[in-house]
């Protein structure tokens, strides 16, 4: 049950939607019938949609973020939803506040949900924690820059998340101090010595992610585990630029005194050569953060085994023809780091949402083949993909699909041979 709920979470938001509540549209009596009516503008932008979506340890439940669109900003709003992963009872909504609130994700016990929401009295997102005992939902970050991407320990007794820090700052009161300064300023100007200085449709400013733990236990203040590292203070730092936040890849190592995270170094020379980003791990009580992984591709989403004694993570392999090249998926033994391999070099699909399976042997990934998601499977000690009973191997330079259970996926030939493609 846990492997279903983990592999096939991506699939889940069509079927929750529907039990949801779809649009009227959808409900609606058949065409014939009295009282019907055509789909509407309406009935498309207010629909409810599926946001994150997470799976407790233990496999029981799936908690995700459903948003309900308006046209008025003020009347926007996302709640948290849970249902039974085995489908015996509908989904309940477990928050109802005015503002957004998503990514949740589930404590190692099962007991408790922690999400990012901003509600009244915050400038800025904060992390929550709910227990799904019941009880209202308690602020545990209060990080002036806010707080995002919230990451339980392997004990579940400390909180790692993503947030902002301005240059030279090394406590949450420095950034107070720094965010202050900035607010009182006179002006709206900006002034750049470095490269990138937007992106997309918003300005970049002088705040770079860092990783901050913050205790669920005690009242001690929240640490900045980049504090005064030379990796966050070069110039060309920086973690994954999205269209809303510079993220930071991240994952507690398995014993709980570190965390893996990739960063990249030379975000600066974005106008002339291509940015990759490296594996890093940082110690739980700070220091310079140690780099795993070399320059020979851009690494992301860092995942471990539930046995901890593998690393996985997505690598986009450098090229310097600067064409199109697919993310793959690596493995590492965990601490030694021997034996890297990529795990899916054989496969022309890159690689996107991917997880481990509980039993450590394999794990999952979803990649899109002929305008469809697809779910893979790869094992983690010879590389065999496989989708269901379908196996994909390499022979040589050749790309073999052998098909056999359900039906065939497909066959391919390699080009030079004059072979075909063909797929269902």
């Amino acid at each position: 049950m846990v492997l279903v709920q983990r592999c096939l979470s991506k699939l889940l938001p069509l079927f929750l939607l529907l039990a949801l509540g779809p649009p009227s549209a959808v409900t609606a009596a058949p065409a014939e019938s009295p009282g019907s009516r055509p789909l509407t503008h309406d009935d498309v932008w207010l629909m409810k949609r599926m946001g994150a979506m997470t799976v407790s340890p233990d496999g029981r439940w799936i908690a995700m973020s459903v948003s309900e669109p308006a046209y008025e900003d003020a009347q926007k709003g996302s709640d948290l939803w849970i249902v039974p992963s085995d489908g015996s009872a509908p989904p309940r909504r477990l928050t109802s506040g005015k503002g957004a609130e998503g990514s949740p994700v589930f404590s190692p016990d099962s007991r408790r949900i922690a999400f990012v929401a901003k509600r009244e009295g915050d400038d800025v997102s904060q992390i929550y924690l709910l227990e799904l005992a019941g009880g209202e939902a308690q602020r545990v970050t209060n990080w002036v820059t806010g707080a995002r991407k919230p990451l339980f320990s392997p004990d579940g007794r400390t909180m790692l998340f993503v947030s902002e820090t301005f240059s030279g700052a090394r406590t949450d009161e420095d950034n107070r101090k720094a965010f202050a300064e900035r607010k009182a300023r006179k002006y709206v100007a900006r002034a750049y010595d470095s490269f990138p200085i937007r992106h997309w449709d918003r300005w970049l400013d002088e705040l770079r992610p860092t990783l901050v733990v913050q205790s669920l236990d005690t009242e001690a203040p929240a640490r900045d585990l980049l504090a005064g590292s030379a990796l966050r203070q070069g110039r060309g730092y920086g973690g994954r630029l999205g269209n809303e936040d510079d993220a930071l890849d991240a994952a507690w190592t398995p014993d709980g005194r570190g965390v893996v995270f990739a960063a990249t170094t030379n975000r600066n020379e974005a106008a002339r050569a291509d940015v990759y980003a490296s594996l890093w791990q940082v110690s739980l009580d700070g220091g310079e953060p140690r780099r795993l992984t070399a320059d020979q591709g851009d690494y992301s989403s860092p995942k471990f085994t539930d046995d901890g004694r593998t690393l996985l993570a997505k690598v986009r392999p450098r090229s310097e023809q600067h064409v199109y090249v697919a993310n793959r998926l690596a493995r590492w033994t965990w601490p030694s780091l021997g034996d890297a391999r990529v795990l899916t070099s054989a496969v022309d699909e890159q690689v996107e949402e991917f997880a481990p399976a509980p039993d450590s042997a394999r794990a999952f990934f979803l990649a899109e083949h002929h305008g469809r998601q697809r779910l893979y499977e790869v094992a983690l000690k010879n590389g065999v993909v496989s989708r269901g009973r379908v196996v994909r191997r390499a022979r040589g330079r050749r790309s073999v699909v052998v098909a056999g259970g359900r039906g065939r996926l497909g066959q391919r030939r390699h080009p030079a041979r004059g072979g075909s493609r063909q797929s269902r």
